[in-house]
């Protein structure tokens, strides 16, 4: 098996609709996003109101009901001071090739006040670590039940669509974004397509380990992270990405940590123009303490596939992955994936795709199932799709030479 190489057969495809078939590459370490470095991508301007921040502090922005603005940072690292506030926002970007910084110690870095934000965009952004969220959608929004948002199908009615974070980094005790706990089945507080590409993590061992959190949640797209340093140890049953809706998680890198890279219930969105694909492609995921790389499932009660607007299941794609090197303090296990069952609501069992992995030294337990790769909890409620894999048993390690020199495996 020496120089072994780890080929696409094709990319993860859909939920509900065949697979789109296309060529690929193979497993790569995932290295710190260059754009946080160069700080060179700036988005296009036409049609934008441009405001250019002057470098160094300053208080925050009160961005609230405006459009089509893009606060510019050319002529100097922009240091926030205090939140920046959204709220029925449309097309708002912050942008620029010197960059942002936020040294405040708000609850969250930016506020979406009631919500109704179309369209933002926020790059080049060091969100550092004095506030405990960067987007939050609960907090400081609604005070009771009765005043939180009702997605009725139109954008106005979510608290982000179509939001766009690009080229940023997170440190210490700061999350990324928290959605609600209401059951999605109220449609409250809802976000949709919302996008975290191009990001470094940086954990000290401070603050909880979810960085994208909460109910409601649909069309999420996760894409270039590397997650770095300790998470907090015992921080719970979790992963660093734990939704109750629909996401897809392409080229993380992570070494260490605590928990699951993802946790989640499926619950796909009815209606809306963005990609609910659910899986996980292109990640490495080793020497973690607690679980495995996913937890997954579908819960009856949370869909409502005769709605009018329907919460339906979905298939996930767990396709071309690293995973290997967990620990456990009990007798738990530590298999890449952890499925439960895929049944819905009106009966159909839904399809995990498990192709093209490599799955190595999973703790020896005997809830392990002898396997690296997968525990199967679903009780033949799930329907699995799985070949081309190597699964090598728990308490086996990686053979040096058993994939490319070119993909590093750390130690």
């Amino acid at each position: 098996m020496k120089n072994l190489l780890i080929v696409f057969l094709f990319f993860p495809g859909c939920n509900r609709h065949a697979a789109n078939k296309s060529s690929g590459f193979p497993v790569q370490k995932t290295g710190q996003p260059s754009s946080i470095i160069s700080k060179k991508l700036i988005l296009s301007t036409i049609g934008q109101h441009i405001i250019h921040l002057k470098a160094g502090p300053q208080p925050g922005v009160n961005a609230s009901g405006k459009s089509n603005i893009t606060y510019l940072a050319d002529r100097g690292l922009v240091i926030f001071t205090s939140q920046i506030i959204l709220g029925k926002t449309l097309h708002i970007k912050f942008d620029g090739p010197d960059g942002f910084k936020f040294t405040g110690t708000d609850y969250s870095v930016f506020n979406s006040g009631v919500g109704n934000n179309i369209g933002d965009t926020v790059r080049n952004f060091d969100f550092g670590n004095t506030a405990k969220t960067v987007f939050d959608a609960i907090t400081k929004i609604y005070t009771t039940k009765y005043s939180m948002l009702t997605y009725n199908g139109k954008p106005e009615t979510t608290v982000f669509w179509g939001l766009t974070v690009d080229s940023f980094k997170v440190s210490g005790k700061t999350s990324l974004y928290q959605g609600p706990w209401e059951p999605n089945d109220t449609y409250h507080m809802v976000t949709v397509g919302a996008t975290f590409t191009n990001g470094l993590f940086v954990n000290d061992g401070t603050g909880e380990n979810q960085k994208i959190r909460g109910n409601s949640i649909y069309g999420l797209k996760v894409e270039n992270w590397k997650i770095t340093g300790p998470t907090l140890s015992n921080g719970g049953d979790y992963g660093i990405v734990f939704i109750v809706g629909t996401g897809y998680i392409k080229n993380v890198y992570r070494n260490g940590g605590w928990g699951y890279l993802e946790r989640i219930v499926i619950v796909t969105l009815g209606g809306i123009p963005f990609d609910q694909n659910c899986g996980i492609s292109n990640c490495v995921d080793v020497n973690s303490t607690q679980y495995g790389t996913v937890d997954l499932r579908i819960e009856p009660g949370s869909l409502k596939s005769t709605g009018v607007i329907p919460l339906t299941g979905g298939d996930f794609y767990f396709v071309n992955n690293i995973s290997g090197n967990k620990k456990d303090y009990g007798s738990y296990v530590t298999n890449a994936v952890v499925l439960g069952s895929l049944k819905d609501d009106l009966g159909k069992k839904w399809v995990l795709h498990l192709n093209n992995n490599i799955a190595f030294n999973a703790m020896i337990s005997p809830m392990s199932n002898e396997s690296s790769l997968l525990k199967n909890n679903s009780n033949g409620l799930s329907i699995i799709d799985s070949s081309n894999n190597i699964d090598l048993p728990p308490g086996k390690k990686m053979p040096v030479d058993l994939v490319d020199s070119n993909l590093i495996i750390p130690n």
